[in-house]
């Protein structure tokens, strides 16, 4: 998880409620790579200049990242993923994520940006693919990827549709 989210968001929500990171699978990783119990840390102690740990999630099923990440190379860590909270794509709410960028059919993209097959068009929303580990696929091609920030699109019937501008950027 990235430092901000986890020293802005995480953090108070954990020094309120150490529990909170067993309900949403978060491990606690120190500069070594090792795993912390978190009863071992004086968690009132830190604070966002003073934060000595990663915070993990684990892979699965409640993963923020949901069971899909597509890497790019650039300096702002932004990825295109997969998510558990599909209900967003229904509220029209995709944009809430920190950067990132949910995709609402992420093995259609996969398979499309490998130039092959190798996810099933239903394979993450088998229960079997939640307790697969990890698995990377190198493209064997660069991908050019653009993201545009739009206003406005036409919908199915053709009509101009504007949308919320959640970040506040047409002012």
């Amino acid at each position: 998880m990235p430092r901000s989210i986890a020293v802005k968001e995480m953090l108070p929500k954990i020094q309120n409620n150490t529990g909170f990171l067993e309900a949403n699978n978060i491990e606690v990783i120190d500069s070594k790579g090792n795993r912390i119990d978190p009863e071992d840390v004086d968690w009132a102690a830190l604070s966002v200049n003073k934060f000595p740990y990663r915070l993990r999630q684990d892979t699965g099923a409640d993963n923020s990242l949901g069971l899909l990440k597509v890497e790019l190379k650039n300096p702002l860590a932004i990825y295109l993923h997969d998510t558990n909270a599909r209900y967003l794509f229904a509220k029209n709410e995709r944009w809430r994520s920190h950067g990132c960028v949910r995709v609402q059919r992420p093995t259609d993209l996969a398979n499309f940006m490998a130039g092959e097959k190798l996810l099933e068009n239903d394979s993450l929303e088998e229960n079997g693919a939640y307790s697969l580990p990890p698995e990377s696929h190198a493209l064997p091609q660069k991908v050019p990827v653009f993201l545009l920030y739009l206003g406005a699109d036409i919908d199915e019937n053709g009509k101009l549709v504007y949308y919320k501008d959640v970040y506040g950027w047409d002012a």
